[in-house]
């Protein structure tokens, strides 16, 4: 909704989220950081992750969890993937789509090793899960 709001006005994106949308719950976190992603502002989507995730991990949605992930497999930045990996490590074998958000953390980062490792711990096997985008 935001994204089509977006195209058609002139309005910068992150300059009306920062103004208007205060993060009070886990879709406002979710929302600015899929709006910094889709502008390749990967380290601030991680910085905003960071400041509300240290009480609130087992709050954050799948969806969330995501983003935090798609920025750390963009910038490489294996070790904050790691410890998102290590916080939400219960969670794993229950979602598919952070399963698959980890594969692509760790293929994107050239740690093949702990790719497949998770591949051939995972309950439901996908060749999507290696190919995510």
């Amino acid at each position: 909704m935001l994204n089509t709001f977006f195209k058609h006005r002139s309005i910068n994106p992150i300059i009306f989220t920062q103004r208007y949308l205060t993060v009070k719950s886990d879709v406002d976190l979710n929302v600015q950081m899929k709006l910094l992603n889709d502008r390749k502002q990967f380290r601030k989507s991680l910085d905003l992750f960071d400041k509300y995730k240290e009480n609130n991990i087992n709050k954050l949605s799948s969806s969330t969890i995501t983003q935090a992930l798609k920025a750390c497999a963009q910038i490489c930045d294996l070790e904050r993937g790691s410890t998102i990996h290590r916080l939400i490590s219960s969670r794993i074998n229950n979602d598919f789509y952070i399963l698959a958000s980890l594969i692509h953390l760790y293929m994107q980062c050239s740690d093949v090793s702990r790719a497949e490792s998770l591949f051939d711990r995972s309950n439901k096997k996908t060749k999507a899960m290696l190919h995510k985008k």
